[in-house]
């Protein structure tokens, strides 16, 4: 499976993965401004579908492992430069932007400051944020 278009909306992209029962979903929101691009990721994983639709704070953990967590951070960093060949011109800067819930999410999000992403105020919420290089098509 590869990332597909959410069904109702044109902005939101999914890439869904089960790794030991659990199913583990990515969703990308993708805001366009005129001259950057923001990624907003989204993490989420259960074993019935209406889980997924939930990316609060859950009382139950899902098992999937430490492969399902590699298998998110590959996806999400390799995101933009998938889109970014679709659709946007050299002109623009993109962002990929991780919020959280909670202060056990931030800690684990935190470990991505190893692959270049650094904290940042974005509509007065704490952000983890990448800017991410324009990758040419041809």
């Amino acid at each position: 499976m590869s990332w597909n278009k959410h069904p109702d909306y044109t902005n939101v992209f999914i890439y869904e993965k089960i790794f030991n029962k659990y199913t583990y979903r990515i969703e990308v929101q993708v805001e366009q401004y005129a001259k950057t691009v923001r990624f907003w990721i989204s993490l989420s994983s259960g074993k019935k579908r209406k889980e997924l639709s939930v990316f609060e704070d859950k009382p139950n953990k899902s098992l999937g492992g430490i492969k399902a967590l590699i298998w998110a951070k590959k996806e999400i960093l390799n995101f933009p430069y998938w889109y970014t060949r679709s659709y946007i011109t050299e002109d623009k800067k993109c962002f990929i932007c991780i919020g959280w819930e909670d202060s056990r999410r931030r800690n684990i999000y935190e470990r991505l400051k190893k692959e270049g992403f650094y904290f940042m105020n974005i509509d007065k919420c704490k952000t983890l944020i990448k800017e991410i290089e324009y990758v040419d098509s041809n």
